[in-house]
């Protein structure tokens, strides 16, 4: 099908626009809708600027944005915007227990999982702090002598990682065919308003089965005659990781996720990934927990 666009300059240019089929799933329903995007002989800067030169980039960067701008969006919505907009849409099967939390944090499976952009795959997860019990992870009692607001680092580094279960395809960052392969984009929950999206490119680790990455997070309090308006510069959180099929066998794909908070003087020093598994290693063998999760099933073979 042809599409007619007027340029800038007044002009009429014409560009081939493909149909494809898009299988949405939430909350263990599929829903079909159908949607048009460029094919690669159609829109050739677009094409070249998300799916050759730097797809995760701008991925991360629409996603992280979507999120900010509509916090209560759900995931079918998140996976409506990504197909609406880049063409990247959802392609695993669902686990079987769609969110993984504790008392604190939860891993949103609904707002990720594995998705591909007609070439490349993704592996996207997403975490949420639940409530602010972070604060009393770290000695804030210094900022009542402030009249304003007051930062404070929470212990040490924090980890999050993702471990495939098979080998993949995971293409060097500044590669050819990709400027980006990993990336962790942390932001706060609103009261603090520099903390508004803050992205790690380099990994801590990282080899065919998945990247881990390590940050401080920082605690964040305004106080006058008490104390409030708490925040976390690691409240949300989105890991994401570009990869292709290995070898000329399907395969497969499934992601195992895992976020490790300290507190205290425990820090993070370390990660582990294998098949199925991300292991973290710590300074101290206290002042430390642990989340897992996973995302659906994809079959792949490109």
């Amino acid at each position: 099908m042809l599409k007619r666009l007027r340029t800038f300059t007044g002009g009429l240019i014409l560009i081939a626009v493909a149909a494809v089929q898009v299988v949405a799933v939430d909350g263990g329903a599929a829903a079909a809708s159908t949607m048009q995007c460029p094919t690669a002989k159609g829109q050739t800067a677009l094409t070249k600027r998300y799916l050759t030169t730097d797809p995760l980039r701008i991925v991360s960067r629409r996603l992280v944005t979507f999120r900010q701008d509509h916090p209560a969006a759900s995931g079918a919505r998140v996976e409506a915007f990504l197909a609406d907009s880049l063409c990247v849409v959802r392609v695993d099967k669902p686990s079987p227990s769609r969110d993984s939390v504790n008392s604190d944090m939860q891993w949103n499976n609904s707002q990720g999982g594995i998705f591909w952009d007609g070439q490349h795959h993704y592996v996207i997860a997403h975490w949420d702090w639940l409530n602010n019990s972070y604060k009393d992870d770290y000695f804030w009692s210094g900022c009542l002598a402030i009249f304003g607001s007051c930062t404070k680092n929470i212990g040490g580094f924090d980890g999050v990682g993702l471990a495939l279960n098979t080998k993949a395809t995971i293409p060097a960052p500044s590669s050819t065919s990709v400027d980006h392969s990993y990336y962790m984009a942390t932001w706060g929950n609103g009261n603090n308003n520099d903390w508004t999206r803050s992205v790690k490119w380099a990994a801590d680790t990282n080899n065919a089965f998945g990247v881990g990455f390590s940050r401080q997070d920082i605690g964040y309090v305004y106080c006058g005659i008490s104390c409030g308006s708490w925040d976390n510069n690691m409240h949300h959180g989105d890991i994401l990781m570009f990869f292709d099929n290995y070898g000329r066998t399907c395969h497969d794909y499934q992601a195992f996720l895992k976020y490790s908070h300290t507190w205290s003087s425990t820090s993070v020093t370390g990660f582990s990934i294998t098949s199925k598994s991300v292991g973290i290693t710590w300074s101290t063998t206290s002042n430390h927990w642990q989340l897992a999760g996973l995302t659906g099933t994809a079959h792949v073979c490109r």
